[in-house]
């Protein structure tokens, strides 16, 4: 997936949950789970489900959003 489409991906989802400085929000967001992405695919290691867990639940945070 290009990085044009992921970054119209992310505009449209937080354009939805009424987010403000989308073009900002949507470049951290790309950009951390990106690295993150690289991260395992150097180490050759697979996030396990509590690591898809945390880096959601940080993403949500850092946009404002309170996750259960």
């Amino acid at each position: 997936m290009g990085q044009e489409r992921i970054r119209a991906l992310l505009l449209s989802i937080l354009t939805e949950a009424g987010m403000e400085d989308l073009d900002r929000q949507a470049l951290f967001v790309n950009t951390l789970v990106s690295g993150i992405a690289t991260h395992y695919i150097d180490s050759g290691r697979r996030p396990t489900p509590e690591d898809r867990r945390a880096l959601l639940h940080f993403c949500l945070i850092g946009l404002g959003s309170h996750p259960a």
